[in-house]
């Protein structure tokens, strides 16, 4: 500890500290103002070299009506159109519900394939309102899917395009 107090006695009287003359600071902040002079002029002349011309008043207009001419709106066309598309449901409609209609358990195809798949005798049967089996329930509930189904595309238009 003494030694760290004689240490730090000898570093204090042995620094000199500089003290500024008095016109010190004016002299620095004169120097910086010159600098900041010349980049200033600096900077104008470049300005100047480079102005910014203003378009004139109806700048906007003429370049809109330019875009306007070139620009070309293209239309999606799909491959397959709409009237297409209708048709390929309508007909999957009919072929399904014509295998519907139509379908016997029995078909002897099949009957060849029961010496090679296990067969499993579970029944499975659900009881069904008669008003649900009906077939005026059936044709009914057909008519209403499609009338609703031809409303969406005549409301939305697309099957005139």
């Amino acid at each position: 500890m003494k030694e760290d107090k004689n240490i730090d006695k000898l570093i204090k009287q042995n620094i000199d500290i500089e003290k500024p003359s008095l016109g010190f600071s004016n002299k620095v902040m004169s120097q910086i103002k010159v600098l900041e002079l010349k980049k200033e002029k600096a900077f104008s002349s470049l300005v100047q070299k480079n102005l910014i011309e203003i378009p004139s008043l109806d700048f906007t207009s003429n370049v809109m009506s330019t875009i306007n001419q070139d620009s070309k709106i293209s239309i999606y066309n799909p491959v397959i159109g709409k009237k297409a598309w209708f048709l390929i449901a309508s007909f999957v409609l009919v072929l399904f519900s014509y295998t519907i209609f139509n379908l016997e358990l029995t078909q002897p195809y099949f009957q060849d394939l029961d010496k090679y798949i296990p067969s499993y005798d579970l029944d499975f049967s659900i009881v069904l309102p008669p008003l649900l089996t009906s077939p005026l329930f059936a044709i009914s509930i057909f008519a209403l899917s499609s009338l609703l189904f031809l409303d969406y595309f005549i409301r939305n238009r697309r099957l005139s395009s």
